[in-house]
C-alpha cells in the first residue's frame, strides 16, 4: 500500500520537474487512445543507494538533468550528479539527525537546498524531526534555521525567482498535540518564520504546494496525524484542503466524498495547469476511498 502510493507520488512530481525543466507547456488536444506498443521499452530499474528504511522524498534539479536528491525515514540525504550511477551522503557530520521529511532545490540557484527533518510517512516506528536546515553552498555546509518543534515535516515549496520565500508544511508533534504546526513562511531564508495557516493544535499540515505561475497563489491539506504506544490516529473532522490567493486568508474547498475522517493527503500540480493529482491515504475507517484522484 505505502509501496504504491509513495510511487504514485514520485511519478508524479518528476513528471511535474520534467514539464517545468521544458518551459511553458502549450496544452495538446487529447488523444483518444493510445498504442500500448510505446510503452514497451519502459522499464523501472533500481539505481540505489542501497540503504535500510523506506526513501521519504525525492526531488530532481531542471537546470541539472543528471542530478537528484533522496532523502530516507533515517538515514539522512543523498545526491547523485551521474543520473543514480553513484551515490553521496551529503548530511553525514553535519546535519545531526537522519530522519528526512523533505528536501526542495531552489530553481533560481541550485546551490540553495532546504532540508525539511522528521520523515512525514508516520507509522509504527518514527523518529522525531527537528526544524529546517538550509544549505547555500550546493550541501558543503548545513545551518539549522528554525521550526526546532514543528515535528514532521512533509513539505518545503521555494519560491521561483526568489530563494529566500519559502513555505513550510508542518505535521507537528507525532507523539503530542502543540502549537508549532501548520503552514509557515518565511521571506529572509529563513531568519524568521511566520505561521501563515493554524487550525489547532492537534492538526497539522499533510502537505503545500505553489501554483505554477504564480506562487501567491498556494494550496495545503490539514489533517490530524498522531503517534500513540497502542496505534496511530489518523485523520479526524477536522481539516481538509485550503487555498489562499493573498495570504489575507484561506478558504476550504471541497474535493472529492467526504466521509467521517479527513485523513493524510499529499497532492501535486503540473506545469501546464492541469487538475490536482491527489494521493488519500485516510485512517482505517475509510481505506476504501484511498488512492490516486485527480480534481
Amino acid at each position: 500500500m505505502f509501496r504504491y502510493l509513495f510511487s504514485s507520488l514520485t511519478l508524479v512530481a518528476l513528471t511535474c520537474i520534467l514539464l517545468q525543466a521544458q518551459g511553458p507547456v502549450t496544452r495538446q488536444p487529447m488523444m483518444s487512445s493510445v498504442d500500448p506498443a510505446l510503452f514497451n521499452g519502459l522499464h523501472y530499474r533500481l539505481v540505489g543507494p542501497s540503504r535500510g528504511g523506506r526513501v521519504t522524498t525525492v526531488t530532481g534539479v531542471p537546470s541539472q538533468p543528471k542530478t537528484f536528491y533522496m532523502g530516507v525515514a533515517s538515514g539522512g540525504l543523498f545526491r547523485t550528479t551521474d543520473a543514480g550511477a553513484t551515490w553521496v551522503s551529503i548530511t553525514d557530520g553535519k546535519v545531526p539527525l537522519g530522519s528526512t521529511g523533505c528536501v526542495a532545490v531552489a530553481d533560481s540557484n541550485p546551490n540553495v537546498i532546504y532540508l525539511g527533518t522528521g520523515s512525514d510517512d508516520v507509522r509504527s516506528n518514527v523518529s522525531t524531526g527537528r526544524g529546517i536546515y538550509k544549505t547555500i553552498d550546493g550541501g558543503q555546509t548545513w545551518t539549522f534555521i528554525g521550526l526546532y518543534n514543528a515535528g514532521q515535516i512533509g513539505s518545503v515549496r521555494i519560491h521561483p525567482t526568489n530563494p529566500d520565500v519559502v513555505w513550510v508544511s508542518a505535521q507537528g508533534d507525532a507523539f503530542k498535540s502543540n502549537s508549532e504546526r501548520g503552514v509557515f513562511k518565511t521571506t529572509d531564508g529563513g531568519q524568521t518564520w511566520r505561521r501563515v495557516l493554524f487550525v489547532s493544535d492537534q492538526v497539522g499540515a499533510m502537505d503545500v504546494e505553489l501554483q505554477p505561475g504564480n506562487p501567491n497563489v498556494v494550496y495545503a491539506w490539514m489533517s490530524h496525524l498522531e503517534r500513540k504506544p497502542w496505534t496511530i490516529i489518523s485523520g479526524s473532522r477536522d481539516g481538509g484542503f485550503y487555498k489562499s490567493a493573498d495570504e489575507a486568508g484561506w478558504r476550504t474547498l471541497p474535493f472529492g466524498r467526504r466521509g467521517p475522517n479527513v485523513g493524510a493527503h499529499q497532492f501535486a500540480r503540473c506545469a501546464d495547469s492541469t487538475p490536482f493529482l491527489l494521493r488519500r491515504a485516510r485512517g482505517r475507517s475509510d481505506e476504501r476511498r484511498g488512492g490516486l484522484r485527480r480534481r
